[in-house]
């Protein structure tokens, strides 16, 4: 269950990525539009070199969400540092999609929180057109910026289960 549906253009730029303090922390912001399905790159024999592993979204041939469209308009990743979870911000769907990562690198959907219908429901409208996402190191928080939601949301991250290891 990798996910990607399209590749960036070849002269597309690379994410952004730059350090940014939010409460004294130190976080890492990286943001790349990616239609409505979640990039999951695979090494091959080069370094660097991709090879498609499939995808989850809307679009035929990828693994469904449910709710259907908590992917659309996916407009960020952003992975926790020990490699475990990958959140997506939905600016179409306003809401923060939360993967599990299992060892052979496969996206898991374990559910939305936002506005979507089928998510779990926050206040109305923060994460309206949802375009950023970032983990702190120690994985306990994520934050999510909304351009129309005028807003930056803050989301405490369970901790690691035994169950999960």
């Amino acid at each position: 269950m990798k996910a990607i549906t399209r590749r960036p253009a070849a002269d597309a730029p690379p994410p952004a990525r730059r350090p940014v303090r939010w409460g004294g922390r130190l976080l890492s912001v990286a943001a790349f539009v990616l239609a409505a399905s979640i990039l999951v790159p695979s090494a091959q024999a080069a370094t660097g070199d991709l090879r498609y592993d499939g995808c989850i979204g809307d679009l035929a041939g990828c693994t469904p969400t449910s709710p259907a469209g908590a992917l659309d308009g996916a407009a960020a990743v952003a992975v926790t540092p020990g490699g475990t979870d990958l959140y997506a911000a939905s600016h179409t769907g306003d809401d923060v999609s939360h993967f599990r990562i299992d060892t052979a690198g496969n996206l898991i959907f374990a559910g939305c929180i936002g506005n979507l219908a089928g998510c779990t429901p926050i206040t109305p409208h923060v994460l309206d057109n949802a375009l950023g996402l970032a983990v702190t190191r120690d994985s306990a928080h994520l934050y999510a910026a909304a351009f129309l939601g005028n807003a930056v949301s803050h989301f405490t991250i369970a901790p690691l289960s035994a169950a999960r290891h």
